[in-house]
């Protein structure tokens, strides 16, 4: 059965689903994956000996460029790891033979809905392990240990997204009481970002600029070398996330289902009652002029996120720090398996059928 792997997001949310891939994959080693122009170096890199093409949808360009739309009826079935306004079921009826879609849902975490899709064809699989793959215990010992080169990944996706500049700076001078170095990590965009950044701190020895481009492979080994990263929520902490633990800081977006994935990864949101917001839609205006959500989160609740010790044991839990900021430990793993219990069975049919 000839299958197609449909995944043309952003950058972050292909990092997601990269477990899923990689699952399909491994059933399927004649699949055909296909990713958002942008995204295919890192597909390569995340899924080598696979097949790549491109699709390119108007919804989901940041920016113009041509649009690359394939034809998907050659394949007997397609795996859908997105549902959305166009990406949704006629769309689907209309250029495939047959497929699988998720269900559209921000109350779940990204790697959970493609279990959904990629367990049709996989079967059962460990959703840690094709994750993380031979990297899994190296993070999981990088959590227990305390940090001491600490990275802070200072671009967002969308601008609501965004810590303020000065949030960074106060957060770097709190950290290098403590730590050897800091590392400051973003794309080409943030770079005069960075540089304003370190030039403020008055520590040219401790603190270094990690700037990604075209070597992701080389990108990602920089990361490596790092104890933990700080993040905003953008596709660069999910990069970061492949190979070293994160506490990240959310705002406007819906974190259950967003939060780089990882069972000893931290997160830090105040979770207000406007949250999650439009930020993050191209079909609606944000009004939103203040980012509470995100200007109310500081240094210092990081601080306390960073005090809670990290055993390689320790459960997905949330905890109040207090002042209206919760801190929520291993996103993608809260309550996931209650979750997948009452899709096991459904799953196991389809498997049978689908093999």
């Amino acid at each position: 059965m000839s299958l197609a792997i449909v995944k043309p997001d952003h950058l972050g949310d292909l990092i997601l689903s990269s477990g899923a891939i990689r699952a399909m994959c491994a059933a399927r080693p004649d699949a055909t994956v296909f990713v958002a122009t942008k995204n295919l170096a890192l597909a390569r890199l995340l899924f080598p000996g696979i097949e790549i093409r491109a699709i390119d949808l108007p919804h989901l360009a940041k920016a113009g460029g041509a649009l690359a739309s394939p034809d998907l009826s050659p394949f007997e079935v397609v795996a859908m790891l997105r549902n959305d306004h166009v990406l949704n079921r006629q769309w689907a009826e209309l250029r495939t033979r047959s497929f699988v879609q998720p269900e559209d849902t921000h109350e779940d975490h990204q790697s959970l809905i493609d279990y959904t899709v990629a367990a049709r064809f996989a079967g059962f699989y460990d959703i840690d392990r094709a994750f993380f793959g031979t990297r899994l215990e190296r993070v999981t010992e990088k959590a227990g240990r305390v940090p001491k080169r600490i990275g802070l990944s200072i671009g967002s996706g969308f601008h609501a997204n965004a810590w303020p500049t000065t949030r960074w700076i106060d957060m770097a001078r709190h950290l290098l009481e403590t730590a050897d170095a800091v590392t400051l990590i973003g794309g080409p965009a943030e770079q005069a970002k960075a540089a304003f950044i370190r030039d403020r701190l008055g520590r040219p020895a401790a603190v270094s600029l990690l700037i990604g481009g075209g070597d992701l492979a080389g990108f990602i080994g920089a990361v490596d070398d790092l104890d933990l990263v700080v993040a905003s929520d953008g596709g660069t902490a999910h990069l970061c996330s492949l190979t070293t633990p994160i506490i990240s800081v959310f705002g406007p977006s819906p974190f259950r289902r967003y939060a780089p994935f990882g069972r000893l990864n931290r997160l830090l949101t105040r979770e207000m009652s406007c949250s999650p917001c439009c930020q993050y839609a191209a079909q609606l205006f944000n009004g939103c002029l203040t980012t509470e959500c995100m200007t109310g989160l500081r240094p210092e609740n990081v601080g306390s996120a960073l005090d809670v010790r990290m055993p390689p044991a320790s459960r997905a839990r949330s905890l109040t720090l207090g002042d209206g900021v919760r801190l929520h430990i291993g996103v993608s793993h809260l309550d996931r398996e209650r979750k997948l219990a009452g899709f096991h069975e459904e799953v196991r049919d389809a498997y049978r059928i689908a093999s």
